[in-house]
């Protein structure tokens, strides 16, 4: 073992080691994920079922969070389940002087909740989290590092249960 650098494990733990993994990559794509028809997360027993019907495999030997934003892709394009990334609300300032073309540069990428010019520009949106450092490095670049992009909610969600009937 120590001149090969290789450690046998047998057929059971080797089971044990990917069925964790399974569950620790539904978890991450329930905490990352919600329904965009309601905007309520999904149960991880829903994320688990939609992996299974969906034929994913899991790779023993890649990173639990890379695995998850691949699979949510795929989970999409399957069609199996209705998933979308939940937003992330964002604040932005810079000088109100370079406010409108930051503004013009993010085009339609978010949501805007709020808007103030005043001194500065204020801005409050909701946005998809991968286009979080795009918009990151646009108020940077334009403002020459005096601009602010302030992360006030990782995932926005909305919390309660869902009234059937």
């Amino acid at each position: 073992i120590l001149q090969k650098g290789e450690l046998q494990i047998n057929e059971k733990e080797r089971s044990h080691q990917l069925t964790t993994l399974h569950l620790d990559i539904a978890s991450t794509i329930a905490d990352k994920c919600v329904d965009p028809a309601t905007n309520l997360p999904y149960p991880l027993s829903v994320i688990q079922q939609a992996m299974h019907d969906a034929h994913i495999n899991i790779h023993p030997t890649r990173s639990t969070k890379a695995q998850a934003l691949e699979i949510i892709k795929l989970l999409k394009d399957h069609g199996t389940l209705n998933i979308a990334r939940a937003s992330m609300r964002i604040r932005v300032v810079v000088d109100k002087a370079i406010g409108k073309r930051v503004k013009e540069k993010f085009g339609e990428v978010a949501v805007v909740e709020s808007e103030e010019w005043s001194e500065v520009w204020e801005w409050v949106a909701l946005i998809d989290p991968g286009k979080f450092r795009a918009i990151s490095e646009i108020v940077m670049t334009e403002s020459k590092g005096r601009g602010v992009v302030e992360v006030l909610s990782v995932k926005e969600t909305r919390e309660g249960d869902e009234i059937l009937s």
